[in-house]
């Protein structure tokens, strides 16, 4: 990050992030599986139906796939603000163990290959944005 605006949208971008994925997990129980549920109706099972010509998908692979698509933007944010693989790693896997506790404690149950899960989705983001800044800092 070059100037202190930028470090500050980054630090705004990477808030909002931590509280979307957060919010999520204050939801209870029914209203997670309805909010899933609905976006299986609506996205997945058409999406299947037009692809694949039925449904194949599970509505708990896309809850883990969403876990990972929320902690891959927070590890691309934390990358770009932070550009340190173990810093970025550190705060996703806290951000993750939180996500949990919350759930544990709205009734949902946590699960530790959760946190797994969401470590590995910030790995993913944080490996995105090392991947490009090497790439570019090679062709200059």
């Amino acid at each position: 990050m070059k100037t202190k605006t930028a470090k500050i949208i980054n630090l705004i971008v990477i808030a909002l992030i931590m509280a979307f994925i957060w919010s999520r997990s204050v939801k209870d129980i029914e209203a997670s599986a309805r909010e899933s549920g609905e976006f299986m109706e609506t996205v997945v099972i058409p999406v299947e139906k037009a692809v694949l010509g039925r449904e194949v998908v599970s509505e708990d692979f896309i809850r883990k796939c969403a876990h990972v698509f929320e902690f891959a933007l927070l590890g691309i944010a934390l990358a770009i603000y932070t550009k340190k693989l173990w810093i970025t790693l550190g705060i996703g896997m806290v951000t993750a163990v939180i996500d949990e506790t919350i759930q544990f404690y709205v009734g949902r149950g946590s699960m530790v290959t959760d946190v797994w899960i969401d470590t590995a989705g910030c790995l993913l983001g944080c490996m995105i944005v090392m991947s490009i800044l090497k790439f570019s800092s090679k062709n200059k």
